[in-house]
């Protein structure tokens, strides 16, 4: 035993020794440098950790952002894609001016405590639109040269400064290797301005349960005390994952995506960013992803659940499916209020009275308001309400709204005026099932979050 056990250590050792000998002649070719680590990463888990916690302002604690040095550029996640075997790469999404061009160098950490920084500079592609802002969502490329062992953290820098001891790193995501563990899931953007619309999310969660999700994304700015109570409720059930985004610590976010109507340095809230963060945080762990807004369902007509209706939708090379909206205007005369016996209260819109629609107005597809289901591992960027860029080979396709519908529970201007509106019974068939799984997650909260009462 003690012979092999020293054979094996000299197998190791050898192969050890030939790792660090290619890593050294990649090294002379100029395209990186090895480095080990100073300090086996004691600072590593302050960096954006994605807990689920929830807050009810906006000066909200933790490093979701982090600040390249010098510079105005804010990295805020990076994800391992090995769609391409021959090139894997690591993709950081950042925030950052769409006018001002950086060279932006790559430092990769591994598990055996080396950081690898890349000589070059580091590819930089530009996610969805800017819409004229000042700041734009990017996706910056960092190429992996040692892919036997397992990354861990990612920084970048400007290519153009010493380097100096980092604590900006940020941790990779890789892809687990195993099947995904939901169908559905769904991504909503961030919710911000002590945002208090209970009733409809409430709503809104509950017809995403009923329709087959199981997993929920949802990005926090700012909520109310009572929003916080449902968020972290959510959480105890295992459907919701609350992702903190305090960008309005860092820039001036724009509360629409005109400039000149909405001022601010990005668009709605980082509205793409958030977007393709939670694609890429889904990718590997759900099939279907739905990616739509708090006041959106994708409602089927032809089947039951989404379930019953991707297995007729689902083809091959097609990565994305095209909802068109029925537009349900919301007044004050949709508003509603819900209270429980241990003293929950919804308030907010109610889709129940909403019962008058429209659909599109009549003009091309392209230009038709509509939302999406996707399967992730065929999408590389998706913008506001559709696909910017396909991985290759994969298509989008677009379903009948006699088929199924996206419904948009839209908070209308009296002074905007009304076209002809119909009568609609779409929702009707999963009326009691909602109102019976809201009285549920009501009951819930108050058993949990009431007891003293």
């Amino acid at each position: 035993m003690a012979v092999i056990n020293s054979r094996m250590k000299l197998i190791f050792l050898g192969l050890s020794t030939c790792s660090v000998s290619i890593l050294i002649w990649f090294a002379t070719q100029g395209q990186f440098e090895l480095v080990k680590n100073p300090r086996k990463s004691p600072f590593f888990h302050q960096f954006h950790e994605s807990v689920n916690l929830v807050s009810t302002s906006s000066d909200l604690s933790g490093q979701t952002f982090v600040r390249v040095e010098n510079s105005s550029i804010l990295v805020f996640s990076a994800y391992l894609d090995e769609r391409d075997k021959d090139e894997p790469r690591v993709r950081v999404f950042a925030l950052a001016p769409w006018a001002q061009r950086m060279s932006l160098c790559c430092h990769l950490l591994y598990n055996d405590g080396f950081t690898v920084r890349s000589l070059k500079e580091a590819k930089r592609e530009i996610v969805g639109k800017h819409y004229d802002f000042k700041f734009a969502v990017f996706n910056f490329f960092c190429e992996v040269y040692r892919s036997n062992l397992q990354l861990t953290h990612v920084a970048l820098t400007r290519c153009d400064q010493a380097i100096h001891p980092l604590t900006n790193y940020l941790p990779i995501q890789a892809p687990p290797k195993l099947s995904p563990q939901h169908d559905f899931a769904v991504c909503l953007p961030a919710l911000f301005g002590q945002f208090d619309n209970t009733l409809q999310f409430v709503q809104s969660m509950e017809m995403y349960r009923i329709l087959g999700a199981t997993s929920v994304t949802v990005y926090n700015t700012s909520v109310s005390h009572t929003m916080d109570i449902i968020l972290r409720a959510y959480i105890e059930i295992g459907i919701l994952e609350v992702i903190q985004w305090p960008i309005a610590n860092y820039l001036r976010p724009s509360f629409g995506w005109r400039p000149s109507k909405h001022p601010g340095d990005i668009q709605y809230f980082g509205q793409i960013a958030t977007i393709n963060d939670c694609l890429y945080r889904n990718k590997h762990r759900t099939k279907y992803i739905a990616i739509i807004d708090v006041d959106e369902i994708i409602v089927p007509h032809k089947w039951n659940n989404w379930s019953a209706m991707m297995e007729d939708l689902a083809m091959p090379q097609v990565a994305c499916w095209y909802f068109l909206h029925h537009t349900f205007p919301i007044t004050n005369a949709q508003y509603n209020t819900m209270t429980s016996e241990g003293g929950l209260v919804l308030k907010g819109t109610d889709i129940l009275k909403a019962k008058t629609m429209f659909p599109p107005i009549e003009r091309s597809w392209a230009k038709k308001p509509k939302k999406v289901m996707i399967k992730p591992s065929g999408i590389v960027y998706h913008g506001v309400a559709d696909v910017t860029k396909y991985q290759f080979g994969e298509k989008d396709s677009h379903v009948p709204m006699s088929d199924a519908s996206s419904h948009h529970y839209k908070k209308w201007g009296i002074y905007w005026g009304f076209p002809s509106l119909f009568n609609s019974t779409l929702i009707h068939p999963y009326i009691d099932t909602l109102q019976n799984n809201i009285n549920k997650f009501m009951d819930f909260v108050d058993s949990f979050f009431f007891k003293t009462k």
